[in-house]
């Protein structure tokens, strides 16, 4: 039978996907057009699972013109195969275009996840299943549309093989894998409490990182199928969490507690840390793809379950300052820090008050009352004398001008976290600051009468320590630093603390006679200075021999 000579091509090198490449129309086919235009205007505007789809359409239109030429064929020629053919695959192809079109239709509306001030945490895993659906949808249409009776051998020629649909579906994942980390990226500035922001940068850097170990020419496809779905829902949460922050401003609604709840976040960074681990090149054996499923449905759990109201991370901080505090504010302090751990105990063993109203009241009690103990660190008293020291450090600037202003804007601050958490005090809690600020005022004067009291000056003593007799070289020498009115039986005992095997200890002056008169005990070490420095420098022998006959 004689085939027909080859239709015209359209004339155009670079033509729309629902162009069809042979010029000519058939009323039987007219439906399969209709659909084609329409099903390429969807794809032509997607966002994500493109690369797939713009093959799916091709495909189509590649069929669309197949059956045209077989169409022809039979016109042309009479061919009872061709025209069996074309019938057999018009209406199965416009069962599969209708069946396509219910899903690009929605998806090309699509892109990371369609979150807005109204989505809650519980609608994320039916926004994932709808891309798990659709991408998986969508590729099982195109892989009937190749492979399906009548479609199979219906496109000849066709470049859609499946190394080239393989590599369009790696692509697919890893663009919207990389635009959900981009988003992320962009978010952090709206993670707001600082706990939280720890774990969303390291999920961010771990997501990055998984990113990265895909990245070459070619690009190495790591992420084989089950973990690319895994790894792409997973950045999902994390996108819509961070996205969610930014548009959720209440810090008392339900919704912003919700965001910020270590039940979420604690899953999701463990989650982030163990794929990462599952994808170095020394695997981790401890982690499988199981597990890494597994570890995903708790976090998923974690977005629809009880959201558990936390502990301000500033609780944790407050007590760490409270030894760095200055005497000067000591008793404030501890007055400052004792209602704040009673606020925080019934915060934490009270289920009937904790919300995030409750929680966010105290966390600003907390931060004004770290705020106040940051700015009297280290201050000891307001009125200490010039190079007066205390316990060997030298005392610092007087206090702060807005010191005592923050310590009254904390005790303000918790008087409302009492408030809010129906907490009665014994008594009045400015009246109480009043009473601890007296208490460190009366403290404060009472040192700095002592101290202003003339201390005697400090000398250095050199001590060169013999074994028995003192020949030779010393068996020691050491330094210290004492007042200049110190007696030797303080030497004597300092010696016996540092040498606590010795049986007798013996003092001379340093340089004199074979003979040295033994000093007494009771000597007062600024009657032996020599030099202009107040230097003074003693032997020291240790376990020296009782003389015997008289003689030493």
């Amino acid at each position: 039978m004689a085939k027909s000579p080859p239709s015209t091509m359209s004339s155009t090198l670079f033509s729309d996907l629902t162009t069809p490449k042979l010029q000519m129309r058939y009323a039987a086919t007219d439906f399969i057009r209709h659909l084609l235009q329409h099903t390429g205007a969807e794809v032509s505007a997607f966002r994500r699972n493109c690369q797939v789809s713009y093959r799916l359409v091709e495909q189509i239109r590649d069929s669309y013109d197949a059956l045209n030429k077989l169409i022809e064929n039979a016109e042309l020629t009479g061919s009872w195969e061709d025209y069996e053919k074309y019938n057999h695959a018009i209406d199965p192809l416009e069962e599969l275009l209708l069946k396509i079109l219910e899903v690009t239709e929605p998806e090309h509306k699509e892109y990371l996840l369609p979150v807005t001030s109204t989505t809650t945490l519980g609608l994320f895993k039916g926004f994932i299943n709808n891309w798990v659906d659709r991408r998986n949808t969508i590729r099982t249409y195109f892989d009937q549309l190749r492979k399906d009776e009548p479609f199979k051998g219906l496109v000849i020629g066709s470049t859609n093989d499946d190394d080239e649909i393989n590599t369009a579906q790696s692509h697919d994942d890893r663009a919207l894998l990389q635009g959900l980390l981009k988003a992320i990226a962009t978010n952090l500035p709206n993670v707001k409490r600082e706990n939280i922001k720890l774990k969303a940068t390291q999920t961010y850097q771990d997501l990055q990182s998984i990113v990265a170990l895909q990245s070459g020419n070619p690009p190495q496809d790591i992420l084989q199928e089950p973990l690319r779905v895994l790894t792409i829902k997973y950045a999902m949460i994390i996108y819509g969490l961070t996205e969610l922050m930014g548009l959720t401003i209440d810090p008392n609604s339900e919704l912003y507690g919700q965001l910020y709840a270590v039940s979420v976040w604690a899953p999701a960074e463990k989650l982030a840390t163990n794929i990462h681990a599952y994808l170095q090149p020394k695997k981790d054996e401890n982690v499988n793809l199981a597990q890494l499923d597994g570890m995903y449905d708790v976090l998923e759990k974690a977005l629809e379950g009880d959201f558990s109201v936390d502990m301000p991370e500033a609780y944790y901080q407050l007590f760490k300052l409270v030894g760095k505090i200055g005497r000067a504010y000591h008793a404030q302090s501890m007055l400052l820090a004792s209602l704040c751990y009673s606020a925080a105990s019934k915060f934490d063993k009270d289920s009937a008050i904790k919300s995030n109203t409750t929680r966010n009241s105290l966390e600003n009690a907390l931060i004004k009352t770290i705020e106040a103990f940051q700015a009297a660190g280290g201050l000891s008293a307001e009125s200490a004398p010039k190079s007066s020291s205390q316990n060997g450090v030298d005392e610092k600037n007087a206090a702060q001008p807005d010191c005592a202003v923050l310590y009254n804007e904390s005790i303000d601050v918790i008087k409302e976290c009492f408030s809010t958490m129906s907490i009665k005090p014994h008594s009045d809690l400015r009246e109480q600051l009043q009473d601890a600020q007296t208490k460190d005022k009366k403290r404060v004067q009472e040192v700095k009468q002592r101290l202003e009291k003339a201390s005697p000056s400090p000398v250095n003593l050199m001590l060169k320590v013999y074994i028995k007799e003192k020949t030779g070289e010393p068996n020691k020498s050491e330094s210290v630093k004492v007042p200049q009115t110190t007696r030797l039986s303080y030497i004597k005992w300092i010696v016996e603390k540092g040498l606590p095997d010795t049986s007798s200890i013996c003092f001379e002056r340093h340089g004199e006679a074979s003979q040295p008169t033994e000093l007494s005990l009771d000597t007062d070490i600024s009657t032996l200075l020599t030099g202009d420095n107040k230097e003074c420098i003693l032997d020291v022998v240790i376990n020296k021999p009782k003389p015997t006959n008289g003689v030493q």
